[in-house]
């Protein structure tokens, strides 16, 4: 009698947490780096401020200093992302979302929605905008990051130049002073080019398209893939032309974004194999990649492991990734829609019809329209099953 195969598991990766890169000495000692070097900028403001004849005493008692302090680093932080935004607009990028402290502003197809930042950060923020068109692509994204940076100086330079103005020592010179601190900081340590968590400074991206080469050519492949999704166009449609360029990057944070929408236009295409050897490809390094991601990657993992494994350590394989895929954020489509699959995977035929069901109305607030068509159609099949097998 011929011996029965076992089928392997379609995914390589196990999944396992990502272990902390380095040691806990030397992570320690970067965040002392980091302090270290903050204080020597606030020291040589300091000086720099003072020679511009800018004086600060407060009458103001510590409590309330602190809250000015805490007030002024939001307005920094928003005028910084304004910046972002307002040079996006300026040069015809479309923007999907402003993100400040611990909120975030996303624009749907049902309008604007306020949520969670989904770097869950209670400081810092973002913006995200894509090209309406692939004209001078790399001189218009390099405005746009400049953006930030030229907002956070003019604020610097306004709060400095109304504070000469003012007298006294109360509420609003106090929150004027801090505010340009904390604007002339913000835009110099966005200015430094650096990389952290996955995410490049302002200063890192400017150095890099003002170098050019296939690396920046990459990225701009990446933007117009996104283009192509948010105006519509499916996954299985997407131009095979700009995924070879964007696949090209040999830059591990680059090459993840580029792998994730591969494997999505594969699955779309019902290319299985093709789907999970990119989803491998990034799995295996997605520890460069933000925490926001890497939860995103897991849910993707546990819903192909679900779905499309036939090994029988699947069902298991797909809950240990789902227990990964805990969002960071609010909580998204993508996610419920690996929840479904791993229910219905271990025959919990109801909380997968929860699950589809919430994933479909999470799907109204889906930016990429291309991917939200696919999306449905998964959803479509995860609830058929779900209650063929008596979910209702």
């Amino acid at each position: 009698m011929d011996a029965v195969t076992t089928p392997s598991p379609l995914l390589t990766t196990p999944p396992q947490p990502i272990p902390p890169s380095g040691t806990a000495v030397g992570r320690g000692a970067r965040r002392l780096l980091l302090f270290g070097a903050f204080f020597v900028m606030g020291i040589v403001l300091g000086f720099v401020l003072l020679n511009a004849g800018v004086e600060m005493s407060s009458s103001l008692p510590t409590p309330a200093l602190f809250l000015c302090l805490l007030v002024a680093i939001y307005l920094s932080t928003l005028a910084h992302e304004l910046g972002h935004a307002l040079a996006a607009r300026l040069v015809n990028w479309q923007l999907l979302a402003i993100a400040v402290g611990p909120v975030a502003l996303r624009r749907t197809p049902n309008g604007s929605r306020l949520e969670r930042n989904p770097l869950s950060r209670a400081w810092g923020g973002f913006v995200y905008a894509i090209p309406r068109d692939d004209r001078h692509l790399r001189r218009r994204r390099a405005v746009v990051v400049a953006g930030g940076p030229a907002a956070s100086l003019l604020l610097g330079l306004l709060a400095f130049a109304a504070l000469r103005l003012t007298t006294g020592h109360g509420l609003w010179p106090t929150l004027t002073f801090q505010t340009g601190l904390m604007s002339f900081t913000i835009a110099l340590l966005t200015l430094v080019p650096y990389r952290s968590r996955g995410l490049t400074s302002d200063g890192g991206q400017l150095l890099q398209l003002l170098r050019g080469g296939p690396r920046v050519e990459q990225r701009m492949a990446a933007h117009l893939i996104l283009t192509a999704l948010v105006g519509g166009v499916r996954l299985r449609d997407l131009d095979d032309s700009l995924m070879t360029r964007a696949l090209a990057a040999t830059d591990p944070a680059e090459a993840i974004g580029a792998h994730y929408l591969a494997y999505w236009r594969d699955l779309d295409r019902g290319d299985v194999a093709g789907a999970a050897a990119h989803l491998d490809s990034l799995l295996a390094e997605r520890a460069a990649a933000t925490p926001a991601a890497q939860a995103s990657y897991a849910a993707e993992a546990a819903y192909l492991t679900a779905r499309h494994d036939p090994s029988p350590d699947a069902p298991a394989a797909a809950e240990a990734w789902l227990k990964l895929a805990a969002p960071t954020g609010s909580v998204d489509s993508n996610y419920r829609r690996a929840q479904a699959a791993v229910h219905l995977a271990h025959g919990r035929v109801h909380e997968a019809l929860a699950a589809a069901d919430d994933a479909l109305r999470l799907l109204a607030h889906a930016m990429d329209a291309g991917g939200a068509t696919a999306e449905r159609e998964w959803l479509a099949e995860l609830r058929g099953e779900a209650v063929a097998g008596g979910g209702v």
